[in-house]
């Protein structure tokens, strides 16, 4: 069912684009779904710093204990929080800071 219906588009998107005016048609119902992935984009661009790096380099980032990780998908999900021996290492020093700060009271 889903291969026919696949087909019956792809057939339909061959007849549009045959004719100028089926190619107009075909431009604009396009219109609406490139211009929310453009904005996406741009949205991205905006919240996230971009690190220019050459080429070839590798990315190394030091990872702060203090602070929870999480995976951004790319499609409108709720962020993942990322749980990984690091959290246990951010337990560990947070329990040796706080008895460090007892200890000097």
């Amino acid at each position: 069912m889903v291969k026919r219906m696949q087909q019956q588009t792809d057939d339909s998107i061959a007849i549009s684009l045959d004719t100028v005016q089926g190619r107009i048609t075909l431009a604009t119902s396009m219109n609406a779904t490139i211009s929310a992935a453009l904005g996406y984009q741009s949205i991205g661009r905006k919240l996230l710093m971009v690190d220019d790096i050459p080429q070839g380099a590798l990315s190394r980032y030091e990872r702060d204990v203090q602070v929870n990780s999480y995976v951004i998908s790319r499609r409108a999900n709720a962020p993942v929080p990322v749980d990984d021996s690091m959290s246990r290492v951010k337990n560990y020093m947070m329990k040796w800071i706080n008895n460090d700060q007892n200890a000097q009271r």
